[in-house]
């Protein structure tokens, strides 16, 4: 099905970016499926438990996904089970942009509504609407860009500042099933090259 669709794009000649991108991320990246058997949302620091963990290639730090978008990032992790800090967890930040815009900010959580997420640091040039779809921005080796967040629900500016931008999310993550754990092969290289640049 993909490869029909590539196809089609080439001769048409119109979406070669974009393709020359993902297959690019799907070189980068290796995803593990898994499960969640315990699911967390209504507390202030939620956390959910996947049914994978050290022996089928889980690390800590790693991000996790679903069709609909962004569910967290893995913390704790056994030989068959990892924990996750959700989305929907006070310390959690996740670097976001606006689809088809380069405007950059933090993703955070209020801990009010399990189906609302904060979007902190947002420059008042980036003139958001209603109804704008938030997306990872690709700054950190965890997420991907360009995975699906959610879409801006309501904000207000204040002193030529966004006071409060509230996002809904994609995922009712009241109901989750099953997930795709984001494993970067560059994570490594990557963190390496910084640690190298600090001890300079």
């Amino acid at each position: 099905n993909m490869l029909e669709l590539k196809n089609d794009s080439l001769l048409s000649g119109s979406t070669t970016t974009i393709l020359n991108d993902t297959s690019f991320t799907k070189r980068k990246f290796n995803y593990i499926s898994a499960k969640i058997i315990n699911n967390e949302y209504n507390k202030s620091n939620n956390y959910l438990t996947l049914n994978k963990g050290s022996k089928a290639g889980l690390t800590p730090d790693l991000g996790v996904i679903n069709s609909k978008g962004v569910i967290g990032i893995t913390k704790s992790v056994s030989g068959n089970y990892a924990t996750v800090m959700s989305i929907l967890n006070l310390n959690s930040k996740i670097n976001v942009k606006i689809l088809h815009k380069d405007y950059f900010g933090s993703l955070s959580w209020n801990a009010k509504d399990y189906n609302t997420v904060q979007l902190l640091d947002l420059e008042v040039q980036a003139s958001i609407i209603i109804g704008d779809t938030i997306i990872t921005g690709g700054m950190s080796t965890i997420f991907p860009e360009g995975i699906p967040v959610g879409i801006v629900k309501d904000f207000s500016i204040k002193n030529n500042r966004y006071e409060h931008i509230n996002i809904s999310l994609f995922n009712d993550m009241s109901a989750l099933g099953f997930v795709e754990v984001i494993e970067n092969f560059d994570s490594k290289e990557l963190k390496d090259l910084r640690e190298e640049t600090i001890n300079e």
